[in-house]
This record gives C-alpha cells, structure tokens and sequence, in this order.
C-alpha cells in the first residue's frame, strides 16, 4: 500500500517527509513496528536482546541516529537528561547505523559527555528509514503499538510524561508535505503548496513547514526553461545567490576566503533575519531561450531590490576571517615524515597523513560552515601529520586541539569582496 506520511524533524525545527512508497517495514503509527528483526544491547559483559513489534513494557522511545549526523550527536545530552527524569517510567534506546565509526564516534561522545544511555548498532532496521532524516524517534508503548514518529523537537519533557502515564501525546497530525517538481513552476497547480500562497510573479512567497526545501548548490540559468526557483532560502542567501550564483562554496573554491559569507548593511552588521521563520521561496519562470544569463541574473537582482527594499553593491572591505598559522616551533614537527597518504574524519576528530594543510582548511569549513572563512597564512607548502581528539561540534574544543598540535585559530580581517545593501529611502524596512 502506498502512503504519504510526514514526520516533524528536529533541525531548527524543520518537518522533514516521507513521501509515496511501498514497504515491507516501515514505521506507522497505530501499528506494531513491523520489522521482526532484533537488536543486541551491550551490558557490560551482558548482552540483552530486544524486539521492536515483541515489545513489552513501560513505554519506549527508540532514537536512530547515524555517525554522520551532527544533530544526532548535539541531541545526545537532551536524551540523556530525560532518560534519568524518567527512570524507570520510560526506556530510551539507540540504535546506531551499523558502519566503520559509528561505535567508536560513539564510545568518544559517551565518555566525555557522561552519557548512560542503552545503545545497539544494526544496519538492516535502518534499511526501512531511507525516506527519513536522522534524528529518527520512534515512540512505541507497552503493548509494542507505534504511537509516533518524529524529530527531536518533539521529544520535550511534557511529550514523554504524558506517554510515561500510557497515553499518547498531542504532538499532532502528520503534516502532508506537497509534492515538488523542480521541472514545473512553484506554486502552479498544487506543486510544492496552494496555488494562492505566492506573493509575487516572479513568486516569492513565505516558506512554511509544508514547503519542501530546494536549495541547489549552483544556479544554472536556462538548464530549466530559463528559469531558477529557491524554496527554504533566507534573505542573505537569496542575495548570494543573486550576485555569486550559489550561497555556500567549499574551501577550494576561488570565492572562499574572497568573498564574505553574509550580505552586511552599510554600516558593516550582517542583515537581520526579519519576520517568521525568516525563510523566503522565490520562483523565477520564464519561455524557454526568452532571456540570456545576464538578462535573468539582472531580473533576479532587480527582484530582489523591489520585494526587501535595498539597493545592492559589491565592494571590497576589511572583512573578519580565521586566520590559520603555525606556531613558533612546530612547523618542522608537522611535516610529513612518511609518503603515505590517509585521511580519517569523524565527529569525533580527525587524522591526517600526509596531507596539505587545505586538507584542515576543508575539514574546518564543512564542519563548522557558520564560522567566518578560514584562511591558510602558514606558509606551509609541504604534507603534514596531524590529527586531533575533538568532538567535531565544538568549536572552541577544535581550537584548542589544534593550538596543542601547533596549529593556531585567530581572528583577522583583510579585504574581500562583499554584498552591501543601502535602503533605497530612509526608514524602509524590509517587507
């Protein structure tokens, strides 16, 4: 049987869905967890087998996480926290996907966090999930029946005493999130929302949590009928997009380092989120060979201008970036003594052999993607060694690793190219 279902997904509070397909063994809610499969839980010397549908018991909230899930390892000490509030009324339980680094990724956040939370690793119950987003939090109650299936946003203390006393809590209907085709004009004829939701035309419309997300990495103009659509997008991403065709670019790319991450208004601030989610949808659609690239970029731009209010630029400024540098001494005990190359990375830290220093340039920016840019002046042009034990969701615990192993994080500016935006009149807000 085909089903639509969606399910609430703890990302900045972001509903994440599963759309139409058939399973053998997917979670639904007034059901018994249909995969018989089990899982062994590690006790010590102790193993502990258990069944998701042969469950039996004071209620139980399985969370599914995976090694390369940095909102799973951040929810740890939230899980960990409700599981002693409720001792003995509800169980929690992990169940990791089965990989090379999930357990001793694990066993690292386990340590150092004091964690005391029961946990299993498997691989085929998570076959059953690939239309998920992890954190997945499975809520199943004493007679083994699926009451829910969120994200970590719905796993508050209130949600889990109310199933703690055997009862299902008001976490709410499914959403039924749209259907979206990137081929077809947003908001035309049901795809992606109702029709009557556009603000615009060229489209902009507020993002809600029954929008799907489409945030391509590049705007390719005319690969879609001349046309561009960005659904999920805040007001300084739209702008990036507009000037620089994409508004994330990877530690190689010529932008990084080069180009300042955040629109800024005159005075220098990064532009404020205003009003709701502070997310926006923008659909440009136009005949098929009716403009060229700049044509459209321009459009894009002017569209922008009119809807927000501000009169755009790109300039070069002093801007603040993460200036990365060796210290007095280490540069020759950083050099690569073997010709052997590796890289090892987790959430838990990270080892190189062998490697350039972008290498940790690379590492650094897509781990910590809200950082200002990171900017090698090390000088240092040969492969090094280095690695570090970090929980890779802390940046000041990576910098204080690095700074151990010679490597040192300061705060610097120097010139880069920016987005400036001036209201077109005084005492106009962006709408």
């Amino acid at each position: 049987m085909f089903r639509h279902c969606a399910i609430l997904c703890g990302v900045l509070g972001i509903v994440f869905a599963l759309y139409g397909q058939e399973y053998g063994s997917g979670p639904q809610v007034g059901k018994p967890y249909p995969n018989p499969g089990s899982v062994f839980i590690e006790q010590g010397n102790m193993k502990e087998r258990l069944s998701l549908p042969g469950w039996r018991g004071s209620p139980l909230i399985v969370d599914f996480f995976s090694s390369t899930c940095v909102v799973c390892f951040k929810s740890l000490p939230k899980l960990n926290r409700l599981q002693e509030q409720f001792k003995g009324e509800v169980r929690f339980l992990l169940i990791g996907k089965e990989d090379k680094a999930i357990r001793s990724v694990y066993e690292k956040f386990r340590q150092r966090l004091n964690l005391k939370l029961d946990v299993a690793y498997d691989s085929v119950l998570h076959r059953d999930l690939r239309s998920y987003s992890y954190p997945l939090y499975v809520w199943i109650d004493s007679s083994g029946i699926v009451r829910a299936v969120t994200g970590v946003d719905q796993l508050t203390p209130e949600n889990v005493k109310i199933f703690a006393r055997h009862k299902i809590p008001a976490i709410g209907q499914p959403v039924q999130v749209a259907a979206f085709n990137a081929g077809k004009p947003f908001l035309v004829n049901g795809n992606g929302g109702v029709d009557s939701l556009f603000l615009s035309r060229s489209l902009f419309s507020l993002w809600n949590k029954n929008t799907p997300l489409y945030l391509p990495p590049h705007i390719n103009y005319g690969i879609l009928h001349d046309s561009l659509q960005l659904l999920g997008v805040s007001i300084s991403d739209l702008y990036l997009y507009a000037y620089f065709n994409e508004a994330r670019w990877p530690s190689s790319s010529k932008l990084y380092g080069n180009v300042f991450p955040y629109p800024v208004l005159e005075n220098g601030i990064p532009l404020p989120i205003v009003s709701g989610t502070g997310l926006y949808c923008y659909s440009l659609w136009l005949s098929p060979g009716q403009v060229p690239f700049s044509d459209l970029q321009q459009r894009f731009q002017s569209d922008l201008e009119y809807q927000f209010g501000y009169n755009a630029m790109i300039e070069y400024r002093l801007m603040p970036y993460n200036r990365i540098t060796v210290r007095g001494g280490f540069a020759e005990k950083l050099r690569a003594d073997t010709s052997n190359q590796g890289a090892r990375v987790t959430y838990a830290g990270f080892e190189l052999k062998g490697c350039a220093l972008e290498k940790v340039i690379g590492i650094l920016a897509s781990k910590f993607q809200k950082e200002l840019p990171f900017v090698d002046e090390s000088g240092i042009t040969y492969p090094v060694n280095l690695s570090i034990d970090a929980l890779m969701i802390d940046f000041a615990a990576v910098k204080s690793a690095l700074y151990q192993q010679g490597i040192e994080i300061s705060s610097c500016v120097k010139p880069m190219r920016v987005i400036v935006l001036r209201p077109k009149m005084k005492n106009v807000a962006a709408r």
